[in-house]
């Protein structure tokens, strides 16, 4: 389990452990994703204020996928195709999904049809990028 700090931070760091989801039931359309922990310097050792970092985490938007509904990519358009699955990392819009706290573990529940693209790898896109330009 994790500590207090993650639930803080609302997000966990890529090679965290995933938290065991098997009794909840996804409906529908959603996924169930964990988005991914920003850090709180620069590349180049600069040191975010709170403020900055806490609105970096706010639109953290690389989230690992932990679960999918039973109707995920099943709509008319998708023509079969699924856009990612369990355990992909992807991309999704700002602002996206009900972020909720499960058992101590930050999560957000997303609709299938808002995945932007998939990552080979999360630490490739800098969701800060926006903040510090």
């Amino acid at each position: 389990m994790f500590h207090q700090s993650v639930l803080s931070d609302a997000s966990t760091p890529v090679d965290s452990p995933d938290p065991d989801l098997s009794d909840l039931k996804v409906c529908g359309w959603q996924l169930i994703v964990r988005p991914l922990h920003v850090e709180n310097k620069t590349k180049s050792g600069i040191i975010l204020t709170d403020k900055l970092a806490d609105d970096a985490q706010y639109l953290m938007n690389v989230c690992k996928v932990l679960k999918m509904g039973s109707l995920c990519y099943t709509q008319e358009g998708f023509q079969g195709e699924r856009w990612c699955e369990v355990g992909d990392f992807v991309l999704l819009p700002k602002l996206v999904g009900q972020r909720v706290s499960y058992k101590g573990y930050p999560l957000a529940f997303v609709n299938c049809d808002r995945v932007i693209a998939v990552l080979k790898n999360p630490n490739d896109v800098d969701p800060r990028f926006n903040l510090l330009a």
